[in-house]
């Protein structure tokens, strides 16, 4: 039985692989009554577009075929399969991508459309990319914050404010020329500034920043109870912390008194072995923030 089940399914799977067909496949069984697809790109003042990239999809995106322009604008597909459902793109260097309404094209039928491009005034503005990675570690930094900021006599302006993803990227786009500051920050290290100049149009400026660890960043807290042998707070209890040493001899660092539920608390404590001592001898508990 399982013999039987194995050898039905196989040949099912190999059935509907050989069904599977490409779009070039497809074409090949229809030769004739194939349709078209013809059409102009201008500009919005009426000129001829040459060498706009005119690009076919299928109904789900996928790309089929595409062909670009001649002296005239003119484009055409002659080998349009039938019957399916398509999406058409336009795009010229300098101009915005133009995108037509989905479409069904019927056996047999000339498809004429035509596209009016526009000036994209972005494309003559900068990108920044910049990585983040630890420089002793070459970790990964991620969820930094990165300010852009330009200078106006001698006054500092946010542009942009943007977060490194989970790859340690961020990118700032359609930043006009001019010279810039970027202020990177992020928990653990230290703040990094630096200059970045957009002196080109179109200019894509790729940064590697290497973050430097700061272990101001690093302190932690020490906090805990203290209680009499019933059990019962002690407020306004008198609270030494004691850092412990290489040797074990201790060596006090600060002093603190508790509240009124006997709570004591440390803060910016550096990383390390600590003990408190009170009325009584108290367990640490050191976190980080």
């Amino acid at each position: 039985m399982k013999k039987n089940f194995y050898i039905k399914n196989v040949f099912k799977v190999f059935k509907n692989k050989l069904s599977e067909k490409t779009y070039e496949e497809k074409l090949l069984a229809y030769n004739e009554n194939y349709s078209k697809i013809t059409g102009v790109v201008k500009d919005i003042l009426g000129n001829p577009i040459e060498n706009a990239v005119i690009k076919v999809m299928s109904n789900n995106y996928e790309p089929l075929i595409y062909t670009s322009t001649d002296k005239n604008g003119f484009y055409s597909f002659d080998n349009i399969m039938p019957d399916e459902i398509y999406i058409i793109f336009c795009i010229a260097k300098g101009m915005k991508l133009s995108e037509k309404e989905r479409f069904l094209i019927k056996r047999g039928e000339t498809f004429n459309i035509n596209f009016i491009l526009e000036n994209d005034s972005s494309i003559n503005l900068g990108i920044v990319i910049g990585n983040l990675e630890d420089k002793h570690t070459g970790e990964i930094i991620k969820n930094a914050t990165i300010e852009l900021n330009s200078m106006t006599e001698n006054v500092k302006n946010i542009q942009a404010i943007t977060y490194a993803n989970d790859s340690g990227r961020y990118v700032f786009t359609e930043i006009p020329k001019g010279e810039y500051s970027l202020k990177i920050n992020s928990f653990g290290y230290k703040e990094e500034v630096l200059d970045v100049a957009v002196n080109e149009n179109n200019e894509i400026i790729s940064i590697k920043n290497e973050l430097i660890a700061s272990t101001e960043n690093l302190l932690g807290t020490v906090s805990g109870i203290i209680t009499n042998k019933h059990n019962m707070p002690i407020n306004r209890a008198d609270v030494i912390l004691y850092r412990i040493e290489s040797d074990n001899t201790l060596t006090p660092i600060d002093f603190t008194k508790t509240n009124e539920s006997g709570v004591y608390l440390f803060i910016n404590v550096p990383i390390g072995n600590y003990k408190v001592e009170s009325n009584l001898i108290e367990k640490v508990i050191y976190e980080l923030p």
